[in-house]
């Protein structure tokens, strides 16, 4: 605590880090939960362990609410008895899968709102599940021919120009061909929040909770689409505690098949695993609950039809950091309306995200069509596209694709791209976004 004219920092610079230093009383601190740095009018709270940087505000004690940054915020809202029993038992994880040793995580404002709402909603999964006995909640479970399949899939004669998510959402049901009693079953929602606001710890958080305050015996299945995502949640997990390394992680469909009807804690694996054909669930649990990383992409596909077939009667929940489109009813149907939302705008007044600054340079190279970015942007509002459809990015930009690709314009922008890093850079990172793989390549060539 420092006075209300000192800057809040003088007291992590001048107090907490000598406190914790190991010639002063680090051992004082060995059996603290978290720590306040305050000068009476701002407060921002972190761990033993966090640097400034991750010292953070209270703002809000929901999602709705306007954001504060006053200390009495963080007093009458993180400090309040209830909150702050959840924020000790809930929300504190020690983390040592990262170099430089141990780590004491705890979570952010915007992660225990958001899985507090996630937690909230597997309980009213419970109440549903209670009201609706095991044998009344599928009302319909179809399993599709192969021949029906391979037709379903094949584009129809003639037609060149498709829109997906009206393909989709052609037949009500018809992913995931398991159709519930009630709207809700199965269905924990979207939790959708931005790049870089720690969504594997708010991951590890939910499960714990859960685990902790709703009764039964669960088993995760924590589902990505990436090796590297599946490769990085499953060591944070394991970093935190919260599983080991003899936790599953199949390497095929059938030994996927065969993990899932046993009865683990956790599971992790790509979609792409779900590669068999499936003509009976795997596993008639009621009490799977399906986290979904990057919830937005491969959800509509094969895999995804034989995830839901395998598992008819688990519980889905959709973690993704891109918001769903205005026309994105599918993502919706799979798991349900948002449960949380922390978008770019507040991580970035949060500090949890660098601002992101825009600078055209489509006039100065001479290069820029004025109608270009709208209608892209028309495009990819028709479609949330991953890199799984080049083919229809290409479909709906059309003749722009040739326009965008030229080779003087491709070199024009690499010759831009290298000045402005060599000239006005002396050291950080650049990424440069192509519209598709060959382009990247090419590019690559050029600087």
């Amino acid at each position: 605590m420092k006075a209300v004219y000192r800057n809040i920092r003088a007291g992590f610079d001048d107090n907490l880090t000598d406190y914790l230093s190991e010639h002063s009383i680090a051992q004082a601190f060995h059996h603290n939960a978290l720590l306040v740095v305050s000068n009476g009018d701002q407060a921002r709270y972190g761990s033993i362990t966090s640097k400034w940087e991750h010292f953070v505000e209270w703002k809000r004690n929901v999602e709705t609410d306007k954001g504060r940054v006053d200390a009495e915020a963080l007093l009458d809202g993180m400090l309040a008895k209830e909150r702050l029993l959840d924020l000790v038992e809930n929300f504190s994880l020690f983390d040592d899968s990262r170099a430089g040793g141990t780590r004491k995580i705890v979570a952010r404002n915007h992660q225990v709102l958001g899985v507090n709402n996630a937690v909230a909603s597997v309980q009213r999964q419970e109440e549903l599940k209670r009201k609706y006995l095991f044998g009344e909640r599928l009302i319909e479970y179809r399993v599709p021919m192969p021949e029906l399949l391979k037709a379903a899939e094949a584009p129809l004669p003639g037609v060149t120009d498709v829109d997906p998510v009206h393909t989709e959402d052609a037949g009500e049901d018809e992913l995931p061909l398991v159709k519930r009693a009630h709207r809700d079953l199965g269905r924990l929602g979207v939790f959708w929040h931005t790049q870089g606001s720690g969504k594997s710890y708010s991951m590890a958080f939910f499960a714990e909770k859960v685990r902790r305050v709703v009764p039964g015996n669960f088993t995760f299945l924590v589902m990505t689409d990436r090796e590297d995502l599946d490769d990085q949640i499953w060591r944070t997990f394991i970093g935190c505690g919260v599983t080991d390394e003899k936790t599953p992680r199949p390497s095929s469909g059938k030994e996927l098949q065969e993990i899932l009807r046993g009865n683990h804690r956790f599971v992790f694996s790509l979609i792409h695993k779900f590669n068999q054909s499936v003509t009976e669930p795997y596993s008639e649990r009621d009490d799977i609950i399906v986290i979904s990383d990057e919830a937005h992409r491969t959800q509509a596909g094969k895999f995804a039809r034989n995830m839901r077939l395998a598992l008819p009667n688990a519980s889905f929940i959709g973690f993704t950091g891109t918001p769903l489109f205005k026309y994105d009813e599918l993502t919706r149907r799979i798991f349900g309306n948002y449960v949380s939302r922390y978008d770019f705008k507040r991580s970035e007044e949060d500090q949890s995200t660098v601002k992101l600054v825009y600078e055209s340079r489509g006039e100065k190279l001479g290069i820029a069509r004025l109608d270009l970015n709208d209608r892209i942007a028309e495009a990819v509002e028709k479609a949330d596209l991953d890199p799984d459809q080049t083919a229809l990015l290409e479909k709906l930009l059309g003749k722009d694709y040739e326009v965008i690709t030229a080779d003087d314009r491709l070199d024009k922008l690499a010759a831009d791209f290298v000045e402005h890093c060599s000239t006005r850079w002396q050291t950080g990172k650049s990424m440069m976004v192509c519209i598709d793989k060959v382009t990247c390549g090419r590019m690559f060539q050029r600087i």
